[in-house]
């Protein structure tokens, strides 16, 4: 089992557990591979670590977060939609083709 020392970052400040957030408890494990940091909350029991991208894999990652800001998009417009939807029985024509007009702006 690797051996584990008090985790400091580079600027010597105490590195924090993404699960309960605090500095005493959170542990550096050693003897990883250079290109792999973990560390350990003995206070919260959470195990976490960061390794280098793989270069290969890069292509498909960002087309999978360019498709999640396609679907936010979509799902604040299809929001916006029902919204005036809802809206729409108490606005006259020129409000309701006004707001259709500044929904079809913010989309693009």
């Amino acid at each position: 089992m690797p051996a584990q020392d008090p985790c400091r970052d580079d600027h010597g400040t105490a590195e924090s557990c993404p699960g309960c957030g605090a500095t005493t408890g959170v542990l550096r494990t050693t003897g990883t591979a250079p290109t792999i940091r973990t560390w350990s909350c003995t206070t919260y029991g959470l195990n976490w670590m960061i390794s280098a991208v793989n270069p290969h894999l890069r292509p498909a990652h960002l087309a999978d977060l360019a498709a999640a800001e396609d679907i936010g998009r979509l799902r604040w417009a299809l929001r916006q939609v029902i919204t005036l939807a809802d809206d729409a029985p108490t606005l006259t024509d020129r409000q309701l083709r006004d707001r259709l007009l500044t929904l079809v702006s913010d989309a693009r």
